[in-house]
């Protein structure tokens, strides 16, 4: 199991050097930057508050059930990064391009993916 492990962790690395090192342009770099900040904390709670509270039935139905599942889903996450603390690449790989200020928390899970994954889901349903 530890081969195994390893081995993943070894693809990994080699997944996120060749994504890190090929695909910095900076037209990319400047719209990831401020995408990115789509999943984050500000956006996520404001945009589920203001369609809670804004909007018309059913979207405001649609607006709390956003809210809770966020709440929810910070949970999980919050308990995963406790326990399993995975430093973030550009704190382990020499030569990693960031953009300015880098998140300082734990990578693993992503926070980010996983707010923006349970706000958006009842909006589906």
């Amino acid at each position: 199991m530890t081969r195994l492990f390893r081995k993943l962790q070894q693809l990994d690395r080699q997944i996120f050097v060749g994504i890190n090192g090929r695909l910095h342009r900076s037209f990319l770099n400047f719209w990831l930057y401020h995408f990115t900040h789509l999943g984050g904390a500000w956006f996520t709670i404001l945009s589920s508050l203001l369609i809670w509270l804004a909007a018309p039935q059913p979207w405001s139905r649609v607006g709390l059930q956003s809210c809770v599942a966020l709440a929810i889903s910070h949970l999980p996450v919050a308990l995963v990064k406790k326990t399993y603390p995975r430093l973030r690449p550009y704190l382990t790989l020499p030569g990693t391009n960031t953009f300015r200020n880098p998140l300082t928390d734990h990578s693993f899970p992503s926070g980010h993916t996983t707010a923006i994954f349970s706000v958006t889901v009842p909006f589906m349903a």
